[in-house]
């Protein structure tokens, strides 16, 4: 059964007159009101934040204590997919103006570059960038409606990441390859987690590209 459900979103920066529009996905276990902080070294008087929470939460430790959201679990797996999209939709439908001028950065982090990259696939909404940050592709990406956007992309990880190796990264860059779409490999120093000096970078690069 389809029921309504209430969604939190953070946001910050420029609402009314943005040159870019970043929304954001946050990794396992995050909520976006603290998410967002993360991003505080972007140029708020150019950048909209968008920051959507994931709509299942649960205790990180026991049954009391700090919260956290994620974005789907094994447990009916394709329906917390197929909600998540519909969820995203609705949000860019919300906060990206029709005929919007500028660009439309669609950023995920570990568990959120997931969610980002399926959702990307599936959607007919626009984005000009997709950036995954600390992850790789889902194994079950629709690799061909993904490479039919055409978005440029970039992966991000840091050289002391818990996860993953910047060998696990090239592996996977080859991969995108040897299927006929290319991504751009960004290394920096630090763990499993956003920093702001490669994320000013970032936000130079993007801000270079031609619409």
């Amino acid at each position: 059964m389809t029921v309504n459900k209430t969604a939190f979103i953070s946001i910050e920066g420029n609402i009314n007159n943005p040159s870019t529009i970043w929304i954001i996905l946050h990794g396992y276990g995050q909520l976006s009101e603290h998410f967002i902080k993360k991003f505080h070294s972007l140029d708020k008087n150019s950048n909209l934040l968008i920051v959507p929470e994931a709509l299942s939460k649960y205790y990180i430790n026991g049954n009391n204590g700090r919260v956290g959201a994620t974005w789907m679990t094994k447990h009916e797996r394709e329906v917390d997919i197929e909600d998540n999209h519909n969820y995203l939709d609705a949000v860019y439908n919300k906060y990206v103006p029709n005929h919007f001028k500028g660009k439309v950065v669609l950023l995920g982090f570990s568990q959120g570059a997931a969610t980002a990259a399926r959702w990307l696939s599936t959607t007919n909404r626009n984005f000009h960038h997709l950036i995954l940050w600390a992850s790789v592709f889902p194994p079950d990406l629709k690799l061909n409606s993904f490479k039919q956007k055409n978005v440029t992309t970039t992966l991000l990880i840091g050289n002391r990441d818990e996860y993953l190796s910047e060998n696990d990264m090239k592996t996977h860059c080859q991969w995108a390859k040897e299927n006929s779409f290319d991504i751009e490999l960004l290394t920096f120093e630090g763990n499993h987690n956003i920093f702001p000096e490669p994320l000013k970078k970032l936000e130079l690069k993007i801000n270079n590209y031609q619409n």
